[in-house]
């Protein structure tokens, strides 16, 4: 059977980042992140850091994302 995805090379922009804040926020964990970015869980952890590592976000800084 013949490979009939595309290779697609996932593009890291502002906006993912801000995405994956929000979704870190409301706790969803790297892999399911990575799943609704459509990039590898790996990516999430190099860009946003490792999860420990992470701050917690305000609800004010939440919603500074969100715009």
């Amino acid at each position: 059977m013949e490979h009939t995805h595309p290779e697609v090379r996932f593009v890291w922009t502002e906006q993912c980042r801000r995405i994956a804040l929000l979704l870190h926020a409301m706790g969803y964990s790297d892999p399911q992140i990575a799943e609704r970015l459509g990039c590898r869980k790996e990516t999430i952890a190099k860009r946003i850091g490792a999860r420990r590592d992470r701050p917690a976000l305000s609800l004010a800084e939440q919603q500074a994302l969100f715009e």
